[in-house]
């Protein structure tokens, strides 16, 4: 009986220090239904882009700063990282990847990096078509994203 009440004390214990490491930033160890969602239909729009090729998906596991000054609101999370390649009409490559940004509860918007160099008084930088693949993204999937400029 004795043995029986600890038990059920250890559980209890290790229940509520379980929910109070999540609240206090524990990582999460499976990726949002919602970010999941998201993906999949960028993907199948990939699917079907002109100049893409070599769609992938991986996971990373990251620390992750929500809108916050609190650095106890850092938490690591799983998250997809999505990985396309474009040629453009002059036969160039470019291999883009996407990753989402939580920005609010169950919220989230994707961002890639892009090269913004560039001769000064020369055409501006290509942005592979990221413009036009995120305006689809946006219709079709109800998924903001943006390229950044390096």
């Amino acid at each position: 009986m004795r043995a029986r009440r600890g038990l059920a004390v250890l559980g209890a214990i290790c229940g509520m220090t379980a929910l109070a490491s999540h609240a206090r930033g524990a990582p999460e160890d499976a990726e949002p239904p919602t970010v999941t969602r998201m993906v999949a239909c960028m993907v199948d729009v990939l699917k079907t882009t002109p100049g893409v090729d070599q769609i992938a998906v991986s996971h990373v596991n990251t620390a992750n700063m929500p809108r916050s000054d609190h650095p106890e609101d850092i938490v690591a999370w799983l998250h997809p990282i999505l990985t396309y390649r474009v040629t453009n009409a002059a036969g160039e490559t470019q291999i883009l990847q996407f990753e989402p940004q939580r920005i609010g509860p169950d919220a989230y918007f994707f961002w890639t990096i892009l090269n913004g160099l560039h001769s000064p008084g020369g055409p501006p930088p290509s942005d592979w078509g990221t413009d036009g693949v995120t305006a689809v993204w946006k219709a079709k999937c109800d998924v903001g994203a943006v390229g950044i400029y390096t």
